[in-house]
């Protein structure tokens, strides 16, 4: 039983963060620019992780009651903030050099850099949906001997997702060397980023 709670909950795991997401893109751009990818994998990771045992071992369901009245003003927050980051993506791809030159040619800025993982972990609902809601109901058949394996399994699962996209792009970044090539990651990025923007707008009903 405790195997087949371990590997259920890596299956879950997987499932559900396969989906491309905003978190999912900037890692992607992270590995592809070279700068600060082991600390975006694991700082995904130990996200996921915190938010994946809080939700097994139960926080998922006391939060589920208040998650409707403040799940408005997340949705809200969370579109701003992804269409503020889209529309950086595209003004970097727009410009006249290559995105490629303007990316490398910066001062690699940790505080940036956390600040958006934090904004786009912590302030994005799928996450807690996912993790605290989803994967904490799914983890109650297995009952309470098995909640660690079963969490432990779903974890892990975010570690590979995440080192397979963060050094997977990394070692495209030799064919990625010109500047249409970084144009079109920027332009992706950046429509990823609207995409999300509308669809947090329409779950918080605010269009």
């Amino acid at each position: 039983m405790i195997f087949n709670a371990f590997f259920s909950g890596l299956a879950i795991g997987l499932s559900l963060i396969i989906a491309i997401g905003s978190q999912n893109a900037f890692v992607l751009r992270q590995g592809l620019t070279g700068k600060y990818v082991w600390f975006s994998i694991l700082f995904c990771t130990g996200s996921d992780c915190i938010l994946i045992f809080a939700g097994t071992f139960g926080i998922g369901a006391i939060l589920f009651p208040y998650f409707e009245s403040l799940s408005s003003t997340i949705f809200l927050l969370t579109a701003l903030w992804l269409g503020f980051y889209g529309f950086l993506r595209l003004r970097t791809a727009l410009k006249y050099r290559s995105s490629m030159i303007a990316i490398h040619g910066e001062k690699a800025d940790f505080l940036s850099v956390v600040s958006t993982l934090f904004l786009m972990t912590w302030l994005n609902p799928h996450v807690y949906l996912d993790t605290l809601i989803l994967i904490g109901s799914l983890s109650i058949p297995f009952g309470p001997s098995n909640l660690f394996p079963f969490a432990l399994g779903a974890s892990l699962a975010s570690l590979i997702f995440f080192s397979g996209l963060g050094l997977g792009a990394s070692k495209l970044s030799p064919f990625l060397n010109s500047p249409k090539a970084w144009t079109i990651v920027e332009l992706l990025t950046a429509i990823v980023m609207f995409i999300f923007c509308l669809s947090f707008l329409r779950l918080g009903a605010w269009i």
